[in-house]
């Protein structure tokens, strides 16, 4: 939900798997699709216990898969 209390809809495609430990961590590259807005995120997925996943998602959407994760 955005800050105005509006919604938008966002479709994530797993593009590559960077990093999997143990199956409790995994850092990927997603194409990320939101209205008109395109581009690849960095996503890092953390398992915190049995029914509880902490997820990091990157700031910013980048051209080229190469440079979500680089920073």
């Amino acid at each position: 939900m955005n800050e105005d209390g509006s919604s938008e809809e966002k479709r994530l495609v797993c593009h590559s798997i960077l990093e999997q430990k143990d199956k409790k961590h995994i850092k990927l590259v997603a194409h990320v699709t939101r209205g008109c807005e395109s581009g690849h995120v960095c996503l890092v997925f953390h398992r915190r216990g049995a029914h509880v996943l902490e997820l990091a998602q990157g700031a910013g959407l980048w051209d080229a898969p190469e440079d979500a994760c680089a920073t």
